[in-house]
């Protein structure tokens, strides 16, 4: 702060300007920690989760026939809440690629083992106007939690697990939903009694 040279009195400063703007979107923030301190300073409180397949208000799985595409898994930020996770890009300078925010999935069918590594997935953002938001196009064996299958697996290292490029926000009543298109030579049911999910966030909600 500065001060007046013959009173000693402090100087005020220009106004802070914006305070009561409404909330940047999370994708124009090059610096996740610089947008988590943007919204704690409007009220919002976060609580930091991974989330996983038993979290139903959150979560919802869908089985999904052999042959066809289709949602298999969804996540939904209630009303009032929100739901962000960082990603890659927006790590802050010179801190570890890791705090980006992962994502660990495991599609199979009733015999438990996994669906065809090149299965494709689409990962996308609906929000409440319909308006669909592309946010990934991957193969399952970017997002799975094996490195190799059969008689001798081994999980991914937290080095090697899923994490998002950019960062992925969803507001209140807006759904990530992750399809599969389940036509790989060797497909068969994916069922939700062997779907797995284990997905990093912030959960925000607002404090008047």
């Amino acid at each position: 702060m500065a001060y007046d040279p013959i009173t000693g009195q402090p100087i005020a400063g220009p106004p802070v300007a914006n305070l009561q703007a409404p909330a940047i979107p999370l994708s124009s923030k090059p610096d996740y920690l610089a947008y988590a301190v943007y919204l704690e300073e409007r009220g919002w409180s976060r609580e930091q989760l991974t989330i996983d397949e038993l979290n139903t208000n959150i979560v919802t799985l869908t089985a999904l026939a052999a042959g066809t595409t289709g949602i298999v898994i969804a996540a939904t930020a209630a009303a009032g809440e929100k739901i962000t996770m960082m990603g890659t890009q927006q790590v802050s300078r010179g801190a570890d690629a890791r705090t980006a925010h992962s994502l660990r999935i495991r599609m199979a069918g009733t015999n438990d083992a996994e669906i065809p590594l090149y299965t494709k997935l689409r990962i996308t953002k609906e929000k409440t106007s319909e308006a669909t938001v592309q946010l990934a196009r991957m193969f399952y064996v970017d997002a799975n939690l094996t490195v190799q299958t059969g008689t001798n697996p081994r999980n991914k290292t937290d080095n090697e697990n899923y994490r998002w490029k950019q960062g992925v926000e969803l507001n209140g009543q807006q759904t990530l939903r992750i399809r599969a298109v389940n036509t790989e030579t060797g497909n068969f049911p994916i069922t939700t009694a062997n779907t797995k999910l284990a997905m990093e966030m912030d959960l925000w909600t607002h404090e008047e």
